[in-house]
């Protein structure tokens, strides 16, 4: 199966979308929490869309990961290097999709903490039963 990008706003950006902490989150917690994440999953992702500067932006984090990746599989850096730059790049991509949602990194903090009681009250009702 494929993937079409009708609204020409190019694979760069969907692919950075996907690879940031709230896709990964998305796709984890309502699509799919399983391994194999299939076509149909990225289909069902909320793609909300950004602005042409915002897509500039993101089309430039997604060269600069991408520069550093061919780096590493030249032979030119090693991982751990690859993995030090990558570190603030994807913190970055992070930071503009949770901006371009609308979150700010204290409800990201509030909905896992939320997601967590949830889970530790689940278990304590299993344990009573």
């Amino acid at each position: 199966m494929s993937l079409y990008d009708e609204t020409e706003l190019g694979d760069k950006y969907l692919v950075t979308f996907i690879n940031s902490y709230l896709g990964f989150k998305i796709i984890r917690e309502f699509l799919n929490n399983t391994v194999a994440i299939q076509m149909n999953d990225i289909r069902k992702l909320p793609i909300k869309i950004p602005s042409e500067k915002e897509l500039k932006a993101f089309n430039k984090m997604f060269d600069e990961c991408l520069a550093i990746k061919k780096e590493y599989f030249a032979g030119e850096i090693d991982r751990a290097e690859m993995n030090t730059q990558l570190r603030p790049i994807e913190a970055e991509i992070d930071e503009m999709v949770n901006r371009l949602y609308g979150i700010e990194a204290k409800e990201e903090i509030v909905l896992d903490e939320l997601e967590e009681e949830v889970l530790i009250t689940d278990e304590t009702e299993e344990d009573e039963d």
